[in-house]
């Protein structure tokens, strides 16, 4: 190796030792590295920085060791920051993909054999694992349980048939690249396994031990599963065992509207309530058996090691989620910290599972998780009281738990609010007062009586089931008070999609508020003082450009143009129609045969609050088929629309009978369309002379002989027109209901003028004849459609067709979401959300 590289790892080395110590508590220099190292892990990550790799060695092993090593000199916290760089050059240096390139296309295999690599997940209707293949690929797996029988455990050699897919990208573009995140991790793709032949054993002591911790919790699953319903259990699996694959979509959602859904995941919160009650049960044993011992060791020096032992094994038996790792880290650095007689704070504690995070996995930097977790336990460390900045007067105990439980619940909240902006583009109110009474309730009754409950289980089913049943009947109980908050008007604040004019004040508030109130604390000095001046002028500022920052959004989104989105919600149609006056309009919200994906709640929904849409002006159901039809319970929930439209035709259809009530008790008003209309919007944005109504024809076809079961024929269709722009939306008409449009004098001249198209019926080649082309020939086409559907939509021919009139072709399976804005002056733009 050269002399300068030599001199550089010194040097570096040197100096991150230094910079990583441990000081007293107004120094923190961990708590600043860590800080540093995340936030260039996102910038370098961004950036694709590629950095040398020949200071890897010194640099790893010293950002770890040190922060037990050495005292800190004076000015530590800048040698920290610049350590913190420097590790994050040398984290994301190190090889962390795969050394065989992903999967990019399907391919099919028979008799070939995987090695399972983690411990198994139980889904409703299958099991998932990781496993790698002879050609030293890592793929999630997905097995039947028809397929497996039992649970393929670390170590297991199966010779399988299975289809092997990549990963898909982002869909959306305030989705998570998780194609990104799982090729970080090494996982090149995903299987489905056909056909299992055989299982071999595994050999190995490593083996040995992850197969025994995945058995015990699967054996504790097998008789939660035999105690409890399935819906009951998996309330226990989820916050004890870290399985959530039993969780219902309609469990997790109020959770996760209301901003409360950490306590589904096991979280610092669990893992501090387990440790709590092991560390008593230790002790209390410890002073029963060997009091001289106890007195002349102490406490925490005999039951740090069984702590950390037990806790690092719970977590591996779990499957180490992220959050958990994070909490077991500040666990086992604080009690490191004690046996080596170091002094270790809680914000350095918090740095140093954050160091080990981003060393042992670089990628998770760009993950929300981690910026999730470390901001709200952040926000509790820096909102915690010391003894000298508690009040003088005297306080009744209750007031004071209740003064830092409001405390503590307020500032996690607000340090995460920033975070939950940007990812949904919205915020939960109501989200702090929920933690309010839910943290205390699952801290201090409900994890402690599901541990207990899962302790007794495993002795006898007779003691465990009446403990596991009322914390199950609990866990309900805070489920309907979520939904119920949920729905109440005010419960989220939805400014969309977020901008500089909005996130970045925001943000700069709530830092500054976090920089005043820990300034504060620390100011003793008149440099300090003046220091503290100068913050509190700062924060102060933030706050005004925080209270401007909605009507400078406002005004910054406001572009006065027809906006028409096509959501890509799989095998399905969704369509979100804006119109220059901030109106609103939703024609169908997808839907799927499988109940267990629920497109209204996972796309449509996340769609309306990336726009800034908390309820609609108007909905409308072109037919009454699952696909369009199903993800409107949830829109009629949580985005509910002032005018439901359908056609009476279909309410012979009992799921549509059922969407028709569920609308009328959430206040929407219902529509049953029994003849074609006109609406017209007027663009009170605009200046007299450039105001453009837009007209939106609802036509309901009416094809002779055709039976009313028959729906695609039935389908309502829209023909809009502004600024010289025909749009139409025919829905999943196929022949019949096409010669009828042609057939209609009155929609000559407006089918005549189309220029967006979208293709009927996803694109079939029963739909978009070559007679309607040839009178609409539209310049751009539009196809709704899943991706890799097993019905070929869109059609090759229907496809072909579409080309040979010259029509553009975007489709939501291939380019995610198909964004088309018509300005006034009849410009027309297209934003597709990916492009492959």
């Amino acid at each position: 190796m050269p002399r300068i590289p030599l001199i550089c790892n010194f040097s570096c080395w040197r100096t991150t030792m230094r910079a990583l110590s441990l000081t007293d508590q107004t120094q923190h220099p961990v708590i600043w590295c860590a800080a540093s190292c995340l936030v260039s892990s996102i910038a370098l990550t961004a950036t694709g920085a590629s950095p040398s790799r020949w200071l890897l060695l010194p640099m790893a092993t010293a950002g770890l060791l040190a922060a037990l090593a050495h005292p800190a000199p004076r000015g530590a916290r800048w040698r920290a920051i610049v350590g913190g760089f420097f590790l994050a050059v040398i984290a994301l240096a190190l090889p962390h993909r795969p050394n065989t390139p992903p999967i990019t296309t399907s391919q099919k295999h028979e008799s070939t054999s995987l090695l399972v690599t983690s411990s198994p997940e139980r889904l409703v209707d299958a099991w998932r694992f990781e496993a790698s293949t002879p050609s030293e690929q890592t793929l999630r797996v997905r097995c039947p349980h028809e397929t497996c029988r039992e649970a393929p455990l670390p170590g297991d050699i199966l010779l399988v048939d299975l289809s092997v897919l990549p990963w898909d990208p982002p869909s959306h573009p305030a989705q998570i690249d998780h194609r990104e995140l799982m090729l970080e991790r090494g996982v090149a793709g995903r299987a489905y396994i056909k056909n299992l032949q055989r299982t071999e054993a595994p050999r190995g002591m490593a083996y040995a031990i992850r197969r025994a911790l995945a058995s015990s919790r699967l054996d504790l699953e097998r008789r939660l599963l035999k105690s409890l319903p399935q819906d009951r259990a998996a309330w226990i699996m989820a916050m004890t065992l870290g399985s959530r694959g039993l969780l219902h979509p309609a469990q997790r959602a109020p959770f996760n509207l209301t901003g409360t859904s950490h306590l589904l995941a096991i979280s610092g919160l669990h893992l501090g309530a387990l440790a709590a009650i092991l560390w008593w049960c230790i002790a209390r044993l410890s002073l029963r058996l060997s009091p001289r011992r106890v007195a002349r060791h102490g406490t925490r020096t005999l039951c740090a090691l069984p702590v950390s032992a037990l806790m690092t094994a719970y977590v591996i038996m779990i499957g180490a989620p992220l959050s958990a790792r994070r909490a077991l880290m500040m666990l086992v650095g604080a009690l490191g910290a004690h046996l080596l007689m170091r002094r270790l704070s809680n914000l350095d504690a918090l740095g140093f599972a954050m160091l080990a995070a981003l060393m042992w996995r670089p990628w998770v930097s760009r993950e929300p998780a981690l910026l999730l977790s470390a901001c709200a336990t952040l926000g509790i460390l820096l909102s915690v009281r010391k003894p000298t900045q508690r009040v003088e007067e005297e306080q009744a105990g209750w007031r004071r738990a209740l003064a830092d439980l409001c405390r503590v619940s307020l500032a996690a909240w607000l340090a995460t609010s920033p975070i939950v902006l940007w990812l949904g583009g919205e915020l939960p109110l109501l989200g702090a007062t929920l933690n309010l009474v839910f943290v205390p309730l699952v801290s201090f009754l409900l994890f402690p009586l599901m541990v207990l409950g899962m302790a007794l289980l495993w002795l006898s089913p007779v003691l465990g089931t009446p403990l596991l049943s009322l914390a199950a009947s609990m866990m309900e109980g805070m489920h309907m008070l979520a939904a119920h908050v949920s729905c109440l008007p005010g419960a989220v604040i939805r400014p969309g999609a977020p901008t500089v004019w909005w996130l970045l004040p925001y943000g700069a508030s709530v830092a500054g508020l976090f920089a005043w109130r820990w300034t504060s604390a620390q100011a003793t000095t008149r440099g300090r003082e003046r220091a503290l001046s100068i913050k509190r002028a700062v924060a102060i500022l933030a706050l005004i450009m925080a209270a401007l920052a909605p009507g400078l959004h406002a005004r910054h989104t406001r572009e006065g143009a027809l906006t028409l989105d096509f959501i890509s919600v799989g095998q399905g149609d969704a369509t979100l129609i804006t119109f220059p006056d901030g109106r609103t309009m939703l024609v169908d919200a997808g839907g799927a045969m499988n109940t267990t994906y629920d497109p209204g709640m996972r796309a449509v929904l996340p769609h309306l609050r990336w726009r800034g849409v908390h309820t609609l002006d108007a909905a409308m159901l072109t037919h009454a088929d699952v696909d369009h039809m199903r993800g409107f319970f949830a829109i009629a929930a949580l985005a509910t629309p002032e005018l439901f439209l359908t056609d009476p035709r279909q309410v012979n259809v009992e799921e549509h009978r059922a969407l028709l009530e569920e609308m009328e008790v959430h206040g929407s008003t219902v529509h049953l369309v029994d003849t074609s209309s006109t609406l017209e919007f007027e663009d009170d944005a605009a200046g007299a002379d450039e105001r453009r109504p837009v007209r939106v024809h609802i036509i309901r076809p009416e094809p002779e002989n055709t039976p009313e079961r028959e729906r695609n024929d039935l389908s309502l269709t829209l023909v809009i027109e502004y600024a010289g722009v025909v749009v139409l939306l025919p829905g999943d008409l196929e022949g019949g209901g096409e010669r009828w449009l042609l057939q209609q004098p009155s929609l000559a001249a407006s089918l005549g003028a189309v220029t967006i198209q979208k293709m009927g019926h996803h694109g079939s080649k029963t739909s978009s004849s070559q007679e309607l082309l040839d009178v609409t020939m539209p310049e751009i086409a539009i196809a709704s459609s899943g991706r890799r559907n097993m019905f070929g939509h869109p059609a090759t021919e229907v496809v072909e067709r579409y080309e040979r009139g010259g029509a553009s072709i975007w489709r939501t399976d291939r380019d995610g979401l198909v964004s088309v804005r018509i300005s006034r002056d009849g410009e027309i733009e297209v934003f597709a959300s990916r492009d492959l």
